[in-house]
């Protein structure tokens, strides 16, 4: 019998369970293991898939809204499943619903780039220019210049191939992909940080939940940076294309990263299902003290026993039956301090996910920069700047040694510190001036019409979205701006002249540039990327005393569920709602709509003014709440202090509201 109780806790799969594979069955191989989980996952839920978002818009025409459903749809999932993954793993082998957890994750993966795959090979809206030019090379031959005999047979074959129906399914693959891979993260931290507490002492289990959160904020700096070396690949691997980099129709390799990864994930599973139950010695270790737990308890008189059972009031006793469940929501919430940190961590978490989500594409949007550089720029800014947040909270924290008064007054200070600094995510470049968008033609008043005498005899109705520039003013394409020659340098750079709808006069007349006009705002970006630096700064520092304040508000044996009914509350009133409203805020400041198959598509230029609005009042909306929420935070835990000590001199020394203990 021991014999097959010692194989049944050794290192291996099914049968197999060789000698020398045992150096593994170990807690640090677990940690090691679980933190290439943590690592994976947030590679790609944190810096892969942000910084791809607005490519996977221009290739699907997506609108911001459908991007934050298909965001939230990751956390709906997440919150969806793991009571019911904590529920019926607790109790049984842990490791083996973490291993099947990240391969369903990696599967998530897979089923989130099949869209690239099932869908036609992704074509810039290309002109046919002669009869003789076949469908492969229209990407490397169109130079939407002005041609009276040109047609978008192109665009009617996409339209052919790609219905409204077809692009709903690639909608709804997307969806899925982000559903499946929320549905397997949650055995990571339902049951693996549980496993890990189980089988090591309690004194470096500390050390182990921070190497393994430090692995996850390491993902994320990882991932940002992956995808910007990703997006300047383009999106069909071998197809030559003339398309560059700040080409407005250039779509980066978005898929290889979940690829990748998703294989990955699939490998790390399979070292993850060979771990037991429980390791060797934390059986021993168990056994010791059941025995010093029996031995204790026969020494001890029955009389004794009877009078510490007695004293223990009946609020420290944890409910446990599903009866007691709304008793102890009442309980929990009873307590105010818990209530407002609460409502305090759902703002901030919405503030979380929003930036998360869509700071790389609003650094692109509002300083012209490529999707790719606005991916490395915030993964090695904010993603930094989180993680020494996050550490610093911990470390003030530990070492002020803060109680339950002080840690709520931290909170605050931090939020207010945080609600000064978001003002300057303000700064912005200067709306783009586009003919026939937003500004008129020259010699006309009117700035909403594309068509203009100069180009009327272009046929520029189907051409896309590539700006020129002549001066300040740009043109929706050389086909707008009448233009009839293009010219290439040897370095590579292009202009266009002959252009009709160009300024008359000067040294470069009737010639263009191509792309938008250069706007010089040097110093803005720099003040902007200092927000960036302090925003998640101020939010992550707030981490460490919020889980204080929550811990030590509630009665004694509920802080597990106190934790747990956070957590949600903080999926449903903040992670989830938040891409959703900001997407749908930000479609709101679009001044040019892609046009799909007779459909709307997604937004190619915002109006960098309401873009900003929007940005600095959701942040400011979200950091005020913070703030005052834990300002009463930090005023009912001094009232419950004052109770305290009352209470004290009247109980001598009995306490049961919020009481006030060091870490």
């Amino acid at each position: 019998m021991a014999t097959t109780e010692n194989k049944q806790l050794s290192y291996g799969w099914l049968r197999f369970r060789p000698s020398w594979l045992q150096f593994l069955n170990t807690p640090k191989w677990f940690l090691f293991f679980l933190s290439q989980y943590f690592f994976t996952q947030s590679i790609i839920i944190n810096g892969v898939y942000p910084g791809s978002i607005s490519t996977i818009q221009r290739q699907f025409g997506y609108s911001s809204y459908m991007i934050g459903m298909m965001t939230s749809s990751y956390d709906i999932a997440a919150m969806i499943i793991t009571p019911l993954i904590s529920y019926i793993g607790g109790s049984r082998k842990k490791p083996l619903f973490c291993a099947w957890g990240l391969f369903t994750m990696g599967v998530g993966f897979f089923i989130f780039m099949l869209p690239h795959f099932v869908s036609p090979p992704y074509q810039a809206t290309a002109i046919i220019t002669n009869f003789n030019t076949s469908i492969t090379d229209l990407s490397v031959t169109d130079t939407g210049l002005c041609w009276a005999n040109r047609t978008d047979q192109l665009g009617k074959n996409q339209c052919k191939e790609e219905t409204k129906g077809g692009n709903t399914l690639y909608y709804a693959l997307f969806v899925l992909g982000m559903v499946v891979a929320g549905a397997g993260c949650t055995p990571m931290y339902a049951l693996g940080i549980p496993y890990m507490d189980e089988n090591v002492k309690d004194k470096v289990t500390s050390m182990y939940v921070g190497i393994f959160v430090a692995s996850g904020i390491l993902g994320a700096a990882v991932g940002f940076v992956l995808i910007s070396r990703f997006l300047v690949m383009f999106v069909e691997p071998g197809v030559q294309t003339s398309l560059t980099i700040q080409d407005k129709r250039w779509v980066g390799n978005w898929w290889i990263g979940f690829a990748i990864f998703g294989a990955i994930c699939v490998f790390w599973s399979i070292w993850l299902l060979g771990f037991p139950k429980e390791f060797p010695l934390t059986n021993k270790r168990r056994e010791l003290e059941v025995s010093a737990t029996n031995t204790a308890i026969s020494t001890t008189n029955k009389e004794d026993r009877d009078s510490n059972h007695e004293s223990i009031p009946k609020d420290d006793i944890g409910f446990s039956r599903l009866k007691d469940l709304p008793k102890a929501t009442k309980l929990v919430f009873s307590s105010l301090p818990f209530l407002f940190v609460t409502v305090g961590a759902c703002l901030e978490n919405f503030l979380v996910a929003v930036i998360g989500a869509f700071l790389p594409k609003v650094i692109q949007t509002q300083f012209y920069q490529p999707p790719a550089r606005a991916a490395l720029l915030y993964g090695l800014v904010a993603v930094p700047s989180a993680f020494c947040g996050n550490m610093l909270g911990a470390y003030i924290n530990k070492r002020l040694k803060l109680n339950l008064t002080d840690s709520a007054r931290m909170c605050f200070i931090v939020a207010l510190l945080g609600l000064v600094s978001s003002s300057a995510i303000v700064l912005k470049c200067d709306t783009p001036s586009i003919a026939g968008v937003n500004a008129p033609y020259p010699n006309s008043s009117d700035p909403h019409q594309l068509s203009a005498p100069c180009n009327q005899a272009c046929n520029c109705s189907q051409v896309a979205y590539t700006p020129v520039c002549d001066g300040l003013l740009n043109y929706f394409s050389p086909c707008h701006a009448g233009c009839h020659r293009m010219n290439t340098t040897e370095k590579g750079s292009t202009s266009y002249s002959n252009c009709a709808c160009a300024a008359k006069s000067g040294e470069s007349a009737g010639q263009m540039k191509k792309g938008n006009c250069y706007i010089d705002c040097g110093l803005k970006f720099l003040l902007f990327m200092a927000a960036v630096v302090l925003t998640p700064l101020f939010t992550l520092m707030s981490n460490t005393p919020a889980l204080v304040v929550t811990l030590r508000s509630v009665p004694p044996g509920q802080q597990s569920y106190a934790l747990g009914l956070q957590m949600d509350l903080v999926r449903i009133l903040g992670a989830i709602p938040g891409p959703i409203i900001f997407g749908a805020l930000l479609d709101k400041t679009c001044i040019l709509w892609s046009s799909r198959c007779g459909d709307q598509g997604f937004c190619q230029e915002y109006d960098h003014d309401g873009l900003a609005r929007v940005l600095v009042a959701v942040m400011a909306v979200c950091k005020f709440i913070a703030t005052t929420s834990f300002f009463l935070c930090w005023f009912f835990c001094r009232q419950g202090k004052s109770t305290d000590k009352n209470t004290t001199k009247e109980n001598d020394g009995e306490s049961f509201v919020w009481p006030e203990t060091s870490m």
